[in-house]
């Protein structure tokens, strides 16, 4: 296979996976009277996350900061590419991982109409809980 074709095969499965994992995202902020376009403004969009989940408020900050530290990290270590800032990037993405992973299970917990498999999905592949995702039914 030729090396540029493997390459738009790859860019193009990231951006397809990246709008819908965006839309997907978008309809839970929606079904829980959130604003949709939350999903594009890092740091606003964890504070949005962390809301739906009612976690409290200094939960909430901690996130919000924090994704908005990573989301810097990030734009550093893919500008300079030193062993340490790629290292620091790698550490701050494992914890934001962590800490996405605590904020979903409290989203789930506000949501009725779909398994516990489904958020577990949600954190792998959410563009491919599009499917379950009109079944979704947020806990005023």
């Amino acid at each position: 296979m030729n090396d540029n074709l493997a390459f738009f095969i790859f860019f193009g499965a990231l951006i397809f996976g990246g709008i819908f994992s965006f839309y997907a995202l978008w309809l839970v902020f929606v079904e829980a009277s959130k604003p949709g376009w939350a999903v594009f403004i890092p740091g606003y969009a964890q504070y949005t996350m962390a809301t739906i989940a009612k976690e409290s408020s200094g939960t909430v900050w901690a996130f919000t900061v924090f994704g908005i530290v990573a989301f810097i990290a990030q734009m550093i270590a893919y500008s300079t590419v030193t062993p340490l800032a790629t290292n620091i990037n790698n550490a701050l993405a494992l914890c934001l991982f962590i800490f996405m992973i605590y904020i979903v299970i409290g989203m789930a917990k506000q949501y009725r109409g779909v398994s516990k498999g489904f958020w577990v999905a949600y954190l792998i592949l959410p563009f491919l809980c599009l499917l379950e995702q009109h079944k979704l039914e947020y806990k005023k």
